[in-house]
């Protein structure tokens, strides 16, 4: 039998828990991020949460586990 999907059934459902962050970069700092998570094996996701880690450090504000208290 052929099932046709109706609109949205490949999207992914938002986390209700956290609000969604929007960042612009250029594309050559996209690709660059995106290189350095493959050269480590990593998401881009979590070298920017790095980053953000990063940032609350630096300006003496607790982490972001600190913050959300360990999720």
């Amino acid at each position: 039998a052929n099932v046709i999907a109706g609109p949205g059934a490949n999207t992914v459902q938002p986390r209700r828990d956290r609000p969604h962050v929007s960042l612009y970069l250029a594309k050559a700092v996209q690709r660059e991020i995106k290189r350095i998570a493959i050269d480590y094996d990593r998401k881009p996701h979590d070298l920017l949460i790095e980053a953000v880690n990063l940032m609350l450090a630096k300006y003496g504000r607790p982490s972001i586990a600190e913050i959300d208290g360990g999720r």
